[in-house]
């Protein structure tokens, strides 16, 4: 039973970090082109990824990356939780799914449980494709895109579904296989979700929309239509992108600060290591007492 209120808790906190890390990647742009006040913004995102995550049935593309016990399936989930945290504060808009399946390797090395290659591989791919995607395309894309405030609502609604429907099946993945509902599971992250997205979302929801030099509602929404473009090409061939990386592609091909550019890409170098190292610590530490 500790095992299991372990994992619970692991998912609830792993759930909170993706809520308020993927803030900058669902209202940034709406509030950096000033479509919504920020806190209006994060308040209806919020509601929008309950949503989003119980019509969307969990994914067990996750679930299948790592299996194991109890203990891996939580070291996973803290130290992703962890390395999200750090990664937020330090403002590096990273990928959750990088660091999460990074952090799947330490159990795996220790000998506990098994690793999927075949899914690492795809999400290597997806990982690799999508920046470099929406930073070539973007600029053609914004050529097309009209200077309208209205279209950043829409494009923020649809992403905030879709961080409830295809991020948060990834914290409550594991409780699937550990007995619990998907149902529940799939509630319990979402609300946690919601609830750190409304708590700490501002930070890189402002880094979006006021610190990385990019102006002006026709730049804004050709970022975001970029990212929706990218990710729904890559998903029509069964890959997995970040929101979070796809959109900071499209906005370094949009004009982005290079310094800016240059500490992120080096956040997103060392945010899966960090997971990594973090989720082995854990393990050790869970194994020991």
């Amino acid at each position: 039973m500790v095992g299991l209120e372990l994992l619970i808790l692991s998912t609830i906190l792993f759930s909170f970090s993706m809520g308020y890390h993927y803030a900058g990647a669902v209202v940034g742009s709406a509030y950096g082109g000033r479509a919504v006040g920020l806190r209006l913004g994060l308040v209806v995102s919020s509601v929008l990824v309950l949503i989003g995550t119980l019509v969307t049935p969990v994914s067990r593309t996750y679930s299948n990356l790592y299996s194991g016990s109890f203990d891996g399936y939580s070291s996973i989930l803290l130290g992703s939780f962890i390395a999200t945290s750090i990664a937020t504060y330090f403002k590096i808009p990273t990928s959750t799914i990088q660091i999460f399946t990074f952090s799947a390797l330490a159990p795996a090395l220790a000998g506990d449980g098994s690793l999927s290659i075949g899914i690492l591989a795809v999400l290597m791919v997806s990982w690799a494709l999508a920046p470099i995607l929406s930073y070539t395309v973007a600029p053609f894309i914004m050529r097309i895109t009209p200077s309208k405030k209205w279209p950043l609502l829409l494009v923020m609604v649809f992403s905030a579904l879709a961080l409830g429907t295809n991020d948060t099946g990834m914290a409550a993945s594991f409780l699937g296989e550990k007995g619990v509902s998907r149902h529940y599971a799939a509630i319990m992250a979402g609300i946690s979700a919601s609830l750190g997205l409304v708590v700490w979302g501002s930070r890189l929801a402002r880094f979006v929309g006021d610190e990385l030099g990019i102006q002006g509602e026709r730049r804004f929404l050709a970022a975001q239509s970029t990212k929706i473009a990218i990710l729904l090409i890559l998903n029509s061939f069964g890959l997995n992108a970040s929101m979070n990386q796809t959109l900071v592609g499209a906005l370094a091909g949009l004009g982005a600060r290079g310094r800016a550019i240059r500490n992120i890409l080096i956040g997103w170098a060392l945010s899966p290591v960090l997971g990594l190292a973090l989720s082995m610590l854990v393990y050790m530490l869970l194994n020991i007492y």
